[in-house]
């Protein structure tokens, strides 16, 4: 019993917990800016470690030692939460995902639980916003908030697609059942593959990634909900953001993909599966971002309201007529 409460306690704060989600969430940053620069024919980080791999840490830990400048006019407390928040929530929602074949966390019904839980965290991205005295940040995070609610509904309806497919609510026996289903009703691969696309355009929204980082265009709002941040506030939502790119690489391999999931009874072989994937979604995360120019509001808006929403909407319509519901 004690010997079980130690490993235990190792798997949440060491591995695949908490300091394996911190370093992941660092390496993917690297990982993002050499794909950015190398598609923009630029070096891109270079200097601390092999190649720049330990750039994104030591740029961490000098915003923690820079100063924070506290705003006269804003909410400072709700700004501080905001961040504690969102990058905490990030960070917890990664522990239902099996990056090492089976999650640290699992029960039927959690895909709901994360999707609400993801919901919550970009709220708290607003309310940086929402509580500053500059009206850019205000506007940004107006802006985000008009964009979460539009993308949301489709990201919801998209990711009950795979659920309805494999009759599962739990994202470890989605990604677990999802192979054997699609081989023995091969009708469902129609859904599952008109899915995969639009599930990437939805999650490039919320990671505000071009064309959508509306919220932040520096040509209109400097730098938008995050314009005042400064020091620690900054790094935290460096965090955050870096965080979410990984939890929704994982997120997307592991409900479409499977990740490590079918090879939960060999740890090794399911973390190199689900590494391989998150790096391969992320790729594409990053190639639309280099590729694209970003997009009015009004634009982004009207492609989630009337070409987003209801084309998910019949994927999962299409799904359940082919269950037989």
């Amino acid at each position: 019993m004690i010997l079980e409460a130690i490993v235990l306690i190792l798997q949440i704060f060491i591995f695949p917990g908490f300091l394996f989600l911190l370093l992941m969430s660092f390496f993917i940053e690297w990982y993002k800016r050499k794909l950015f620069a190398r598609m923009q024919n630029r070096v891109g980080p270079k200097y601390i470690g092999y190649k720049g791999i330990l750039q994104p840490i030591a740029d961490f830990f000098k915003l923690l030692s820079k100063e924070v400048i506290e705003l006269e006019r804003a909410d400072n407390h709700l700004i501080d939460l905001s961040l504690l928040m969102a990058s905490s929530i990030f960070i917890y929602v990664c522990f239902f995902l099996p990056f090492v074949g089976r999650p640290l966390i699992s029960f039927e019904g959690d895909l709901i639980a994360v999707l609400l839980l993801t919901s919550a965290a970009s709220f708290m991205l607003f309310a940086i916003g929402w509580s500053m005295s500059s009206p850019y940040g205000m506007i940004g995070g107006m802006r985000l908030l008009a964009q979460v609610i539009g993308f949301e509904i489709p990201y919801f309806i998209l990711a009950l697609v795979p659920a309805y497919i494999t009759k599962s609510l739990s994202i470890f026996e989605i990604g677990r059942r999802m192979g054997s289903v699609l081989l023995s009703n091969p009708a469902y691969l129609i859904p599952w593959s008109i899915s995969i696309p639009l599930f990437l355009v939805a999650t490039q929204i919320e990671l505000e990634e071009a064309p959508f980082h509306i919220p932040d265009a520096e040509q209109e709002l400097v730098a938008g909900y995050f314009t005042e941040l400064s020091g620690r506030r900054l790094a935290l939502l460096d965090l955050a953001k870096d965080t979410q790119l990984l939890f929704c690489s994982a997120f997307m391999a592991s409900i479409f993909f499977g990740a490590g999931s079918p090879f939960y009874q060999n740890p090794l072989l399911g973390f190199i599966m689900t590494m391989v994937e998150i790096l391969i979604i992320a790729f594409f995360i990053v190639t639309i971002k280099a590729s694209a120019a970003r997009l009015a509001i009004s634009n982004v808006l009207d492609m989630m309201w009337k070409y987003l929403v209801p084309s998910s909407a019949l994927i999962l319509a299409i799904s359940l007529l082919l269950g037989g519901v």
